[in-house]
């Protein structure tokens, strides 16, 4: 099965910052889950489980919300 992995960059409602979001998906998804992380974690936590779902034709989408992340690709403050 074809799984395509994508990161995705759009300026927050407030203008203000960047935020960052992945999309994992198939070809043709039976499917659309959206992953919302909780207080204190981040979407690279997911990545497994998401590419899991992907693999199962279920398309994933996240996003970091403000303030979190662990200073990896997808932080919402990626230079903080």
């Amino acid at each position: 099965m074809q799984i395509t992995e994508r990161e995705i960059h759009y300026t927050s409602a407030d203008g203000k910052s960047r935020v960052n979001a992945f999309g994992i998906y198939p070809a043709q998804p039976r499917l659309i889950l959206q992953i919302v992380h909780g207080i204190a974690e981040h979407i690279d936590r997911y990545l497994p489980f998401a590419k899991q779902l992907a693999e199962a034709g279920i398309a994933v989408f996240a996003e970091c919300k403000r303030t979190s992340g662990n200073g990896n690709r997808h932080s919402a403050y990626p230079d903080a």
